[in-house]
């Protein structure tokens, strides 16, 4: 219809409205199969656009030039015209926003200037909360300067299987039970007090990558296009990663909505559905008894963004529930009534919506086309018979249509008497309006989870389990109920949703940061899924954007020496490849130490440390610590504890490590496999395992 993708038209003269409405009307439809914001929605930000796809009569016209948009306060608007990328939808982005309070009238006029068409829709008489500030460098560990203030002793550092020392708030991992569970990696999101972490762990709990956040970051996850993406409080947006961990895409609510972290999903056509709390205003007085003439009412918005983040679907509760629909629990007394609570978007085979709205118990069918709702399953206003249960879902969360036609979700239970979760898959009959319990699976112990969780359907069948708010963190099981996997972290620490999926990252810059243990600074370091990193090189100064290299390691941490106590310090690390070539700088960190200088002790005892990287292809590094200049030896096995090679004498200079570089004593490489090193030094004899992969 349009010559170009996302084109932007001039603005156009726009007619003024004629003071009738028309009569006879024609069907809406006919004109318009869809509209937004809708025929008299209230409650609308004053940064709206109008979205229009155009019904039958309209199809083969330009009609463009034929629409008017006034406002009761602002008079004629001009605006610019925008196509979207699916050639059906145009959206008419006002050069002004809205007069707040106002009434605004749509029209569409025939040839001879008569309005044969319009609707009114009602902006809000009050300023809708702000977004945030742009995205904050400091929110981004990828690119962050990161102040860390040393005083006061940190935990223990540990020791990942990768050989770095974990952060000290990194949160335990614990694997409670492990019985051949699937391939692949686990994402999660765990909250650590106010702020949050990205996590990929391997089937053990040891981390593949990590990236703190200094602020929560919510719902970690693979993309069908090959994206992470994760939603960030502090600026409440969402963003995507590449399979190098660089952030390569935003995505933002528009129209004057902020985005909510409970879901993005990105689809095949490079658009994105996301969701929106919308507080407004209400006298619940006029709705219930002894309701607050003044209270904040949260509505929900969902949003279809187009390849451009322009929005072109726009779904409204307000449109479509009643308040009084909120489900047992909710207070309607209460100064802040969060009635609907929406927390899940999937895209059903015929390309509709489903949504669980937490507060009303509810999935709701919505049409992509037209925004009506198709039909409504549990709570209130539920339209469907229940079969082979005795219980319907309750404060459930997660949404998901599966490959044979059925529907999972996770029911969190908080209206079970007694409350317990459970995951549980029903077979649904639209027609019939029947939902049949086919499946489901609660925990032994039993696990009541009264907030958060999801239940992820996996390739091979098995289902991956994300208790939310309680603890084991998360369980894997197979069809007939038997544990795969279960996995926790601290009892305080929760993750709001935990996936399973097939991930091969490898970094381009490694990551840094900082640990203190008694009276020592190490920096750690690590570029996540790179097995050829063979050194480190740390580069150090007062000032932002070190460029002087202090030192070098093939350990993925160091030990810092020599400094002030109250001068903060700046650190960037780069990693070398076989070949020699550097990767860019890592992410920035600033410490400020409060202890003295001469941190130049040796270790207190021998350790053996595991090699590095591991498994790995080229060369690997083994690194240990000795308390003085002590013989070593150095010898590595094959699994059937025959010698391989002898690397004593390879140490060079006071370098605490020796590289082996996959080869036999005859200078030939060895198959691929595990293999065992083992250092001996005085009365000190201690083995460890590595993988070589061809």
């Amino acid at each position: 219809m349009w010559a170009a993708t996302h084109l932007v038209v001039p603005a156009l003269p726009l007619l003024l409205l004629a003071a009738a409405d028309p009569s006879p009307r024609l069907f809406d439809r006919d004109y318009f199969e869809y509209v937004s914001p809708g025929r008299e929605a209230r409650f609308v930000p004053k940064e709206t656009t109008v979205i229009f796809r155009p019904g039958a009569l309209l199809q083969s016209r330009d009609w463009v030039s034929s629409v008017g948009v006034q406002g009761t306060t602002t008079g004629r608007c001009t605006g610019d015209w925008i196509a979207a990328d699916d050639s059906e939808t145009l959206i008419f982005r006002p050069h002004d926003h809205f007069a707040p309070g106002e009434s605004v009238t749509v029209s569409l006029m025939d040839r001879g200037d008569r309005r044969i068409w319009s609707f009114t829709f009602h902006i809000s008489d009050h300023q809708l909360l702000e977004r945030r500030d742009p995205i904050l460098e400091a929110s981004l560990g990828w690119r962050a300067s990161e102040a860390t203030d040393l005083r006061g002793d940190l935990p223990s550092s540990r020791t990942a299987s990768e050989g770095f020392r974990l952060p000290p708030d990194f949160p335990n991992v614990t694997v409670l039970h492990s019985d051949r569970p699937t391939p692949g990696s686990i994402l999660l999101s765990p909250y650590i007090g106010s702020n949050g972490y990205l996590m990929i762990l391997d089937n053990d709990g040891s981390p593949e990558f990590f990236r703190r956040m200094d602020t929560r970051a919510v719902d970690f996850k693979k993309q069908p296009n090959g994206l992470l993406t994760y939603f960030l409080l502090s600026t409440r947006e969402y963003y995507a990663m590449d399979h190098t961990y660089a952030v390569v895409d935003s995505f933002a609510a528009g129209n004057g909505y902020v985005a909510d972290s409970h879901e993005l999903r990105l689809l095949p056509n490079d658009h994105a559905l996301l969701m929106s709390y919308d507080p407004q205003t209400v006298d619940m007085s006029q709705i219930v008894e002894n309701g607050d003439p003044e209270a904040v009412v949260i509505g929900l918005v969902l949003q279809e963004l187009d390849s451009a983040h322009n929005v072109v679907f726009q779904w409204r509760s307000w449109d479509h529930f009643q308040i009084t629909d909120a489900g047992d629990g909710v207070d309607l007394t209460a100064g802040r009534v969060d009635y609907v609570h929406g927390n899940a978007i999937d895209v059903d085979f015929d390309g509709n919506l489903l949504v669980s709205s937490r507060h009303l118990d509810e999935i709701t069918k919505i049409c992509r086309q037209t925004g009506d709702v198709i039909w409504r399953l549990g709570g209130k206003a539920n339209e469907f018979a229940l079969v082979n249960d005795n219980v319907w879902f309750s404060r459930q969360h997660g949404i998901r249509r599966l490959a044979n036609g059925h529907l999972i979700l996770f029911d969190n239970g908080n209206l079970n008497d007694p409350a317990e979760s459970r995951a549980v898959e029903y077979e649904i009959d639209e027609d019939r309006r029947v939902l049949t319990r086919i499946w489901e699976y609660r925990n032994t112990p039993s696990t009541y989870s009264a907030l958060m969780g999801f239940a992820q359907r996996l390739p091979n069948a098995n289902t991956l389990i994300a208790w939310g708010g309680a603890t084991p963190t998360l369980t894997e099981v197979r069809p007939d109920g038997s544990k795969a996997l279960e996995l926790t972290l601290d009892e305080s620490i929760w993750t709001y949703r935990a996936f399973r999926h097939q991930w091969n990252g490898v970094a381009s810059t490694p990551y840094v940061w900082a640990n203190k243990n008694s009276q020592e600074l190490t920096l750690s370091f690590a570029k996540f899924g790179d097995q050829d990193v063979i050194e480190f090189r740390v580069y150090q100064g007062t000032a932002p954007n070190p460029t002087t290299r202090v030192t070098s390691t093939c350990r993925p941490f160091v030990t810092i020496h020599g400094f002030t106590a109250g001068t903060p310090l700046y650190f960037r690390v780069r990693a070398v490849s076989p070949d020699g070539s550097e990767s860019p700088f890592s992410n920035e960190i600033v410490v400020v130490p409060d202890f003295s200088d001469d941190l130049g002790t040796m270790p207190a005892s021998i350790a053996l440390l595991q090699n590095f990287p591991n498994p790995f292809q080229a060369a690997t590094r083994i690194p240990f610590d000795l308390p003085a200049d002590t013989h070593i030896d150095l010898r590595i096995y094959n699994v059937l504890g025959e010698q391989v090679r002898d690397l004593t004498g390879e140490q060079v200079g006071g370098e605490r490590a020796i590289r082996w570089d996959g080869r036999n004593e005859s200078g030939h490489p060895v198959p691929a496999g595990v293999y065992f090193y083992r250092l001996r030094a005085a009365d000190f004899s201690k083995s460890k395992r590595m993988v070589l992969l061809r």
